[in-house]
């Protein structure tokens, strides 16, 4: 995009990109209010999704493993739920 020097910068809508496994955090460095006076180059910073992993058993929790990071192994801590 070519955008004169003094002009009037806005950011672009982050409803339209996405990066799966991932939300938008943040233009980076921040998009100036005005165009300079050199060439620039804006990227997005992502955050990685985290989630709560919870085994469970007969309707009772076993174990709960909160910020999980998506596409990352799913933990546990090797014990087996017993049934008594």
């Amino acid at each position: 995009m070519i955008v004169p020097y003094g002009s009037a910068i806005t950011a672009p809508a982050t409803g339209g990109i996405s990066k799966e496994g991932y939300h938008f955090l943040r233009w980076n460095p921040e998009v100036p209010a005005t165009m300079p006076d050199n060439d620039l180059t804006i990227i997005v910073d992502w955050e990685v999704n985290r989630h709560t992993v919870t085994y469970m058993s007969e309707g009772q929790t076993f174990e709960t493993f909160t910020g999980v990071a998506y596409n990352s192994n799913i933990p546990t801590t090797g014990n087996t739920p017993s049934k008594i």
